[in-house]
C-alpha cells in the first residue's frame, strides 16, 4: 500500500487500511490483488507467518503457564483429567492470542480496521488452499486442539456445553474484530467457516480416539 506524502506541520489522522490488508491475523506480505506466491494463480491466499502478530508468542507463553497452573483446579471443577483441562486452557489462550491481539500495523503506525465485514466466502475453502501455510490453513489448524480436547471428554453433558461455546467462539471473535478497529483486523465470514472446520476436525479425531480406547479396553 503506497502512502502519500504529508506536510509534517499538519496533524495526522489514522486512516482505515484496506480489507485486503486486515483480513488476516497472520498476513506478513503485501502482494498485488490476486497474486499467488506459489504458482501465480489468481485468488490463492499468500504464504504467511506470525511476524505481523507481535503479541502471539507472548500470549502462547502465558497460555502455557496458566494451563499448567490451572489444570488441577479446572480438572476438578469439570471432573475431567488434568491433561484435558490443560489442553482446553492452552488452546483457548492461543486462539485469543492469535485473533484478538493488535496487529503490528496497529502498534507501529496506528492503523485501524475497516469496521466492515467481508462475506465474499460463506462455504469451505478449495482443497488446494490446505496444501501450504496460508491464512486459510492456519485458521483451520488454530481450532483443531480445542476440538480435540472437547472430543476426548467422556461426559456427554459437559461435551455439549463446551461444544456449543466453541461453536459460538468464532462468531464472538469476528464481532469483536468488527467493533474494535484499533486492533487493525478484519471481520470475515471465511474465518468463521475455517475455524469451524478446524473445530470439527479436532472433535472427530478426539471422539474417534476416545471410542477406539474404549473398544480396546473392553477387548482386553
Amino acid at each position: 500500500m503506497k502512502r502519500s506524502t504529508r506536510d509534517s506541520s499538519k496533524p495526522t489522522t489514522r486512516e482505515p487500511i484496506r480489507p485486503a490488508e486486515t483480513d488476516s491475523f497472520l498476513h506478513t506480505e503485501r502482494r498485488e490483488p490476486g497474486a499467488s506466491p506459489r504458482d501465480g494463480r489468481r485468488g490463492d491466499p499468500p504464504s504467511v507467518g506470525m511476524n505481523n502478530v507481535p503479541w502471539f508468542w507472548p500470549g502462547v507463553l502465558v497460555s502455557l503457564v496458566l494451563g499448567v497452573a490451572l489444570a488441577i483446579p479446572l480438572g476438578r471443577a469439570l471432573r475431567i483429567r488434568q491433561v484435558l483441562a490443560a489442553v482446553l486452557l492452552v488452546s483457548f489462550g492461543c486462539i485469543l492470542a492469535a485473533t484478538l491481539t493488535p496487529l503490528r500495523d496497529a502498534l507501529e503506525s496506528g492503523a485501524i480496521g475497516t469496521g466492515t465485514c467481508d462475506f465474499s466466502r460463506v462455504g469451505p475453502p478449495p482443497l488446494d488452499y490446505l496444501g501450504y501455510r496460508n491464512d486459510v490453513s492456519l485458521n483451520i489448524v488454530l481450532f483443531v486442539p480445542l476440538g480435540l480436547g472437547i472430543g476426548l471428554i467422556g461426559n456427554r453433558r459437559l461435551t455439549r456445553i463446551l461444544l456449543l461455546a466453541a461453536i459460538a467462539l468464532p462468531f464472538v471473535i469476528e464481532t469483536i474484530q468488527l467493533l474494535a478497529p484499533v486492533l487493525a483486523r478484519g471481520c470475515q465470514s471465511s474465518d468463521v467457516i475455517d475455524n469451524l472446520i478446524g473445530l470439527a476436525i479436532g472433535l472427530t479425531i478426539g471422539a474417534g480416539a476416545r471410542l477406539l480406547t474404549r473398544l480396546l479396553s473392553r477387548s482386553s
